[in-house]
């Protein structure tokens, strides 16, 4: 577990909403049009499937709703609620090579 820069506790690399957003990219053609990267996230950090692997998890584009929390909608177009931590996917990459 580390500390990120405002003191929260992120564990394997998830991040809580709470404590920072995920990062942001700009629209080429107009740098004012801004959208979250794709991360993956969770709405229930400590969920496990029946083989103990995290379950609960997807990879989208999260939006802060009008009411101050996080969701995000699947390829299929399904809406995620209540979305607590997010990670970044190139996070995996490096954890394989170390």
């Amino acid at each position: 577990m580390t500390n990120t820069d405002k003191g929260a506790v992120v564990r394997d690399g998830w991040v809580p909403f709470s404590v920072q957003s995920p990062p942001e990219s700009a629209a080429l053609d107009d740098p004012s049009v801004t959208t979250h990267d794709l991360v993956l996230v969770t709405n229930n950090i400590k969920a496990r499937d029946r083989m103990g692997r995290m379950s609960h998890v997807w990879l989208l584009s999260p939006i802060q709703s009008d009411k101050g929390g996080w969701v995000g909608f699947t390829e299929s177009n399904s809406k995620v609620l209540g979305l607590s931590h997010w990670k970044d996917p190139g996070l995996l990459r490096s954890e394989r090579n170390d």
